[in-house]
């Protein structure tokens, strides 16, 4: 499976496209759009799991004669094990009707929710964000997504309203949905021999006409991030103020009713994270996995930072990120700025790691010592190891350079050529946008990895160089 995500004439960029790594590297100068676009790949994937009310019923309304060949096929399966393994017949028109209006409302809704996700991060509508020209804005400005397996396409519109789809071929969703049954079967019997409660299959909910809609649709997305966290690069900033915006949010709650609430507005990455600092502790993204790999990783990390970041709760009052050290606990108001910038990652990885996570980091490398800015290029090369995907933008030649140690020791490999090992292989896939600024647009290009020089970091060397030719000339003079 991958995911490509290209975006034309929109905000600053006239042109960029990616293909979905473990690990995505934004490089670039100030002001080339690395942001921006690192923004409309957390919207593209967090849309991918808003489930929009119309399509609830979309299911339970489907034709008898749907359902039936369905349940048909079912009872074959469970009581001829063979078959599990068998080709399949073609499947009847009908059902071929059915499975494709299901793929083509789903993702039709699925664009419209990245367009609103889009409008939201920045709070504009979707025709302001059309790259500018000297004398009007842009036309062909669009986000386009696309997926194999299954293959499908979906191109939101900024020029217009529009949501353009290609759906997958319907004849491979059904039997999709058919071998995915031996594979579920498999899995139960596992879960049973270790006493867990039985559980129906997606097969199974299609045929009583529970949620029959669904399976289709939660396949288009199979392998997609389960939750995606965008980390802005105010979060320092938020991490250490947000217990005064809660208790502001609280003191006003309370007059709700009485006095109208006023609210300024922020940007929606913003007040996406804030959202998530002052959420209920029992929501399912601070419940901590029980994965020794990345408990211990953490745990690491902490040690060598001298300090372990923790959330705690406090009765009728906001929750409070402290940091625990050796001469005791402190707010993150009062600790090392390294602690304030990299207390939002541990704690959005001690809450959020799930196999299909995804984190987009903008500069992690701020206020960082280049020493710890090698450290968490590291942390982040493990934490992707361990099945959690990353995108980071970065201005950082220590980080970048300490990535292509990555690649060099084999650890991380170009996702063109992962997609070419097998399954098995314990590599992780890495992919890098270089954007640059061109007469009055940002571009951005993928560049080609070398398995020993790495990502080109010319970007960075250039400005050594030239630092290093004044510095020359000066020393010159003075002697």
């Amino acid at each position: 499976m991958s995911i490509f995500i290209e975006v034309s004439n929109l905000g600053p960029l006239r042109s960029a496209e990616v293909e979905m790594a473990d690990l995505t590297l934004l490089i670039g100068e100030n002001n080339t759009g690395k942001t921006f676009f690192a923004t409309v790949i957390h919207r593209v994937l967090a849309a991918s799991r808003a489930h929009p009310q119309h399509l609830t019923g979309l299911g339970r309304a489907s034709p008898d004669e749907v359902r039936e060949w369905f349940e048909t096929r079912l009872e074959e399966r469970l009581g001829q094990p063979q078959l599990l393994t068998a080709p399949e017949a073609q499947p009847p028109e009908a059902v071929l009707r059915w499975a494709n209006e299901i793929s083509m409302v789903r993702l039709e809704a699925f664009g419209m929710e990245v367009r609103e996700g889009v409008e939201y991060a920045y709070g504009v509508e979707a025709s302001q964000l059309r790259r500018r020209t000297a004398s009007r804005r842009a036309s062909g400005c669009y986000v386009r997504i696309r997926n194999t397996n299954p293959d499908w396409q979906t191109e939101v519109r900024f020029d217009s309203t529009e949501v353009r789809v290609q759906p997958p071929d319907p004849t491979t969703w059904v039997q999709w949905l058919l071998d995915d049954e031996k594979a579920y079967r498999e899995a139960e019997r596992n879960r049973r021999t270790r006493g867990s409660p039985p559980r129906r299959s997606r097969l199974a909910r299609l045929v009583s006409g529970f949620g029959v809609g669904w399976p289709i649709p939660d396949n288009l997305f199979s392998g997609w991030p389960r939750f995606a966290v965008h980390l802005p690069a105010n979060r320092t900033g938020i991490m250490q103020s947000y217990q005064v915006i809660a208790g502001a949010v609280v003191r006003q709650s309370a007059a709700a009713g009485i006095r109208p609430i006023a609210v300024d507005p922020l940007p929606g990455t913003s007040a996406d994270f804030i959202s998530l600092l002052v959420s209920d502790l029992d929501d399912p993204l601070w419940h901590q996995q029980e994965d020794p790999r990345f408990g211990a990783l953490i745990e690491e990390f902490e040690s060598e930072l001298g300090a372990e970041i923790v959330l705690q709760e406090r009765a009728n009052a906001p929750h409070v990120v402290v940091a625990m050290t050796p001469e005791g606990e402190f707010p993150l108001s009062r600790v090392s700025s390294m602690l304030s910038e990299l207390a939002a990652v541990i704690l959005i990885l001690k809450g959020s790691l799930c196999r299909s996570d995804h984190i987009t980091i903008d500069e992690p490398e701020a206020h960082l010592h280049p020493a710890m800015q090698r450290r968490v290029a590291t942390f982040l090369a493990n934490v992707v190891s361990g099945g959690t995907r990353v995108v980071v933008t970065t201005h950082s030649d220590f980080f970048v350079g300490e990535i292509n140690n990555q690649i060099r020791s084999g650890r991380l490999v170009d996702s063109r050529v992962s997609r070419q090992r097998d399954g098995k292989s314990k590599t992780s896939s890495v992919c890098a946008l270089q954007f640059s600024r061109e007469e009055r647009w940002c571009v951005g290009r993928r560049i080609v990895l070398d398995p020993v020089d790495g990502i080109d970091e010319s970007t960075f060397t250039d400005v050594m160089e030239s630092l290093y030719d004044d510095s020359v000339q000066l020393i010159n003079e003075l002697l």
